[in-house]
């Protein structure tokens, strides 16, 4: 792209470049909310929604109503200049078509077990609770019967019995022989699934059913508009049974492993070598741990099936159909998670048009974004899709949404699907892993500033070729061979990842860039050329091998090849002992003709200092080990992202640092802010001096910038080969250029901002009520209990389902006509006299405070259209007791409800009452000055009196999503240190300041009793604690402008001393 058009469109990048959410479609869906909130989407700076089905649809899945409302929502966001994309599935994981493909059970998961235990042929329930989603009892069936002796824990002798009669095998064991068996189990039904089961992804036929039912519904309808409004159906989480391993340790010795019905015949074809007859070697390593080879079959062949069973046949129909396959698989970030899930990451990637990953909660997982980089480099794609931001809780702010979108768009990420937002909050959808990025939010219309900035960042880097000279061969095959017996291998498995992970870490913050390479994926991939080992659309000048204890002979065959014709192959650390799993000493003789150096640190960065092309250095002229970077190259143009790879949950006081960027060749910097939209030359920005110089080291020459930094901050440069720089490197000159231009500026104010004058919310106060006594119908009343505990215990007694997240969708049963009510009785303390609304969910029957009768005509709503809002009545000093009768029935929520009006709270322990309201707020936390469950934003306002000059106003400790800042008629907001809003030629005089709080919902929905301080994963059961984790008091969060703020006022005139406080 010409540079003028990116620096027009820098300033707003086009709908293609922006973020893409879940859309989560979890009520009875209607046409006008869908409508309300594509214009949510487009006021928030998204470029689109993704439509994807979650807990609580209740308009029947792919029906009728539900293929118009998609037609819809694509025709209404199109003219919005919105993209529409496709999710493929009812929930997740990916695959069983919302229980329509799996209902035949020739397309239902399974899997072989492997026990010492006898087992009759029919219904099977598993001793163990399933580590995932994917059911483990079903239906079993024996397959085969072992004899096998084992010698402390090593195979000793093992023999194929076949399948025998009841007893038969029993008679012909030999001294020291123990009968195991091999059974095939057809998963049975579970709720999740919509009360079917997930799909055998190893089965072609079983995906292609799984296309009929979803896939071509969708075509049949949307067609034209794949590859255009519609860019790309998502897959989430496609996965088989967790391969299990045996353990000594444990009472039941029995392990689960992946398989399907044709399994052991296209492994004899493939492999040459029957399955079921070795089954043992699986499982066992024998004692001189010399062949692995068939362990390593298996795991290849399951991987193969996987790959083309399920992955190629939903890529390759999305090829055909001119729409991207996009998503990602189960369990990616270690060797051992995705062998057991997966197989292989890296192969399934290939499958894909856009790969992609999760990277859910506060995650750093940089092998799971490099891998699917690497993927994507190879295939010459200009990024990957990550699903990113879910599980944070509602009281992430904007400063985690930046810090997590910053280190993977430095690994690759261009596509952002936000986890997620919710059409409504209605029962249980309201606990489906918050927060909602969306309209629920209070700060939503001011996510532009996140999605502008996020999408300026993609617009720049998606020019150009990725700069990246390194290949490292990925070690998941190793790990393959090591998964055995708990006893003989864990060790050897935990030393593998130890060293996979601790050599990214080397790589990536040393500033040397890389990519895997499968070895799978190699022999197709990989083309012979002069001097680079190419692969895919990638050429490299090096290829490492590191950490890995075998290697395929196809790769090895590839460099020896590579290495004949002059090219770089460095060993790190130990050799490779195996080819093919089975020892050999090919590899270590290969080495000794190849560079090989020990498993330092040091010893790779001096290695590989010739490759490099990015430095940053601290104050103390120090390699910084903090920051990823991403480089592209266009001609003769590169683009450098630099972010922090290692985002701090906590935030301490602003700390600058002052870095050197080293950049290799001689450059002319354009400065790229992502943040504001400007661009301009790196002399002109006025931080530091010496912003940019060339000098040259050892022949070349390096452009170095100065980057004035916070910890939050990240770095977006273009540069451009000059004329004048040309010149100088084709004269191989060592002359040294700096260009600074810096303004001094003079602090000639300093002092507090005055305390707040008036306070203004943005919403009515609530008081939460989530207690009550209550009674079913006209029974007898019980004991006040949590709402929600009280939902449970009525549901046992009437034999309803529980609402988990497990239950299955609304959609599956029409609902019945309610033939209960729930009546609530709250008692609220007040020493105030106002009047009261109360924001509830259901149909309302009756509402009484203090005994006169109220209206059950709802007038609004509160947060959501599922809390109703209805006028309560007056409330007096003492107790009030407000009575609400409401519909119960097996598709009925009973939820918490909330009091609205003109009091504040006042909150001690588990006890809360209403008191008068207090519009003279002072800074600290709000939570504790009579707003503590109060969740919208509010408003401080102060007059103050300042010298003319530029005004700072710096707000350094804040519990919010971010804040608004106004000054007299300006504005700005404060996101990330150093936390100052900035005023220029602001005259002398006073000034009114406005400070807008954003709030966020925790202390309105979040998990108030759960005590759990370790809880990091913030989904529906944490609303359900129990024991030590429970606790009746209120787990209030700190928020609001903690401490008061700072005012500095600077002028251009040197010499002059800062006055104030």
């Amino acid at each position: 792209m010409a540079e003028k058009k990116i620096t027009e469109e820098f300033l707003n990048p086009p709908a293609k470049y922006r973020g893409t959410p879940f859309w989560a479609w979890n009520a009875k869906m209607d046409r006008d909310i869908l409508k309300e909130q594509i214009d949510c989407f487009k006021k928030m700076g998204m470029g689109g929604f993704c439509i994807h089905c979650r807990i609580g649809l209740d308009t029947e899945y792919m029906g009728e109503e539900f293929m118009e409302l998609v037609k819809f929502c694509n025709a209404y966001g199109k003219k919005q200049g919105l993209y529409t994309w496709l999710y493929d599935e009812d929930k997740w994981p990916s695959g069983y078509g919302a229980g329509r493909v799996t209902v035949d059970e020739r397309y239902r998961s399974r899997y072989l077990l492997f026990s010492d235990r006898e087992y009759p042929d029919g219904d099977f329930s598993r001793e163990k609770n399933p580590p995932t989603r994917l059911v483990l009892n079903g239906k079993i069936k024996k397959l085969a019967d072992y004899a096998v002796s084992e010698e402390n824990g090593y195979l000793k002798t093992y023999r194929f019995l076949g399948n025998k009669k009841d007893g038969e095998e029993e008679k012909k064991l030999e001294t020291q022989e123990k009968l195991w068996h091999a059974y095939l189990v057809i998963s049975g039904n579970s709720s999740w699934f919509n009360n079917q089961t997930y799909l055998d992804t190893l089965n072609e036929k079983a995906a292609e059913e799984f296309l009929h039912v979803t896939h071509t519904v969708y075509a049949a309808s949307l067609q034209e508009e794949f590859s255009k409004s519609i860019p790309a159906v998502f897959t989430d989480e496609p996965q088989f049974i967790l391969k299990e391993t045996l353990s000594g340790s444990s009472a039941v010795r029995e392990a689960g492993i992946p398989y399907t019905d044709d399994f052991a015949e296209t492994f004899r074809k493939r492999e040459g070598v029957s399955f079921l007859e070795n089954l043992p070697r699986l499982f066992w390593e024998t004692e001189d741990k010399k062949d692995y080879s068939f362990r390593w079959k298996y795991h290849e062949h399951i991987a193969y099936r996987f790959c083309t069973g399920f992955m190629d046949t939903l890529g390759n129909w999305c090829a055909r159909h001119q729409i991207a396959l996009t998503g990602h698989v189960m369990n990616e970030p270690t060797l051992e998670e995705q062998t057991r899930a997966v197989g292989e990451v890296m192969r399934t990637y290939q499958s894909f048009q856009i790969p992609g990953i999760d990277m859910l909660a506060w995650r750093t997982e940089h092998t799971t974004a490099k891998q699917a980089q690497s993927a994507a480099n190879q295939k010459g794609l200009p990024g990957i899709t990550s699903e990113l931001y879910g599980v944070t809780n509602w009281d992430f702010d904007f400063r985690g949404y930046k810090a997590i979108g910053d280190w993977q768009a430095a690994l690759g990420v261009t596509n952002r699907v936000h986890h997620l937002t919710w059409y409504s909050m209605g029962g249980e959808a309201k606990r489906d892993y918050p927060p909602s990025i969306g309209v629920q939010s209070p700060w939503y219309e001011e996510y532009r500033l996140i999605e502008d900035y996020f999408a300026r960042i993609r617009l720049v880097m998606e020019q150009g070729k990725p700069c990246v000279h390194i290949g490292v061969l990925h070690p998941v095959e190793s790990c393959w061979m090591w998964l055995g017996s708990e006893e003989h291998t864990g060790r050897e498995r935990k030393e593998l990842e130890r060293k996979f992970q601790e050599f990214i870490r080397w790589m990536l913050f040393g500033k040397l860039d890389f990519d895997y390479i499968a070895e799978s994926t190699l022999p197709e991939q990989y083309r012979e050329t002069e001097s680079k080992f190419c692969v895919g659309k990638m050429q490299y000048d090096i290829v490492i091998v590191a950490g890995m204890d075998t290697m395929r002979s196809s790769t090895l065959d590839i460099l020896e090849r590579f290495k004949s014709r002059g090219g770089r192959i460095l060993f790190v650390g130990r050799t490779p002992r195996y080819i093919d799993a089975i020892e050999n000493k090919r590899a270590g003789e290969f080495a000794s003709f190849c560079e090989h150096i020990p498993w330092e640190k040091e010893a790779l960065y001096d290695t590989l200092e010739k490759h490099r092309e990015i430095e940053v250095l601290d104050e103390n002229g120090q390699r910084e080990e903090t920051l990823l970077y991403r480089l592209c190259q266009e001609q003769e143009r590169q683009y450098l992202f630099l972010a922090s790879g290692q985002p701090k949950k906590a935030y301490g006081l602003p700390k600058e640092s002052i870095l050197t960027v080293k950049i290799k060749g001689e450059w002319d910097v354009l400065v790229r802010d992502a943040k504001t939209g400007e661009s301009f030359p790196a002399a002109k920005e006025n931080v530091f001096p010496e912003n940019r110089c060339i000098h040259h080291a050892e022949g070349e020459a390096w452009t170095c910038y100065r980057w004035k930094r916070f910890e939050q901050d990240s770095l977006l440069l273009e540069l451009n080969r000059s004329e004048k720089a040309k010149k100088r490197e084709a004269e191989s000159s060592r002359d040294e250029n700096v260009v600074s231009q810096e303004q001094e500026r003079r602090e000639i104010y300093r002092g507090l901002l005055p305390e707040p004058t008036a306070l203004i919310l943005e919403e009515e106060n609530v008081l939460l009520l989530d207690k009550a006594r209550y009674r079913l119908d006209k029974e007898a009343w019980e004991e006040t209990e949590d709402i929600l505990k009280a939902d449970d215990i009525l549901r046992k007694r009437l034999v309803y389902p529980l609402r988990t997240e497990s239950q299955p969708q609304p959609w599956l049963t029409k609902k019945k006509a309610c033939t209960h009510t729930v009546t609530f009785q709250f008692s609220v303390e007040s020493d105030v006299e106002c009047e009261g609304k109360l924001a509830a969910e259901g149909k309302v029957k009756r509402l009484l405070l203090n005994g006169k009768a109220a209206s059950v005509r709802p007038e609004g709503w509160y947060v959501d259209r599922c809390l109703q809002i209805y006028k309560a009545g007056s409330i007096v000093r003492g107790e009030n007791i407000l009575e609400l009768e409401v519909e119960f029935g097996e598709k009925e929520n009973l939820e918490w409800c909330y009091l609205l009006g003109e009091f504040s709270v006042r909150l001690a322990g588990a006890k809360a009452k209403l008191i008068s309201m207090d519009r003279q707020m002072r800074y600290g936390d709000y939570s504790v000055q009579g707003l503590p469950f109060y969740g919208g934003n509010l408003w401080l306002e102060t007059n103050v009196q300042l010298p003319g000059g530029t005004v700072e106003i710096e707000i350094p400790q804040y519990s919010a999503p971010l804040l608004k800042v106004c000054m007299d008629d300006r504005e700005t907001f404060i996101v990330e240190a150093p936390y100052r809003a900035v005023f220029k030629d602001m005259k002398e005089g006073e000034h009114t300041v406005r400070i807008c709080c954003y709030g966020n919902r925790f202390n309105t929905f979040g998990q108030l009793h759960n005590c759990d301080p370790e809880e990091v994963y913030f989904g529906p059961k944490t609303w359900r604690t129990s024991a030590a984790a429970w606790c009746p008091q209120y787990r209030i969060k700190p928020a609001g402008i903690l401490t008061t703020p700072k005012v500095h006022v600077y002028t251009q005139e040197k010499g002059t001393k800062a006055k104030g406080k």
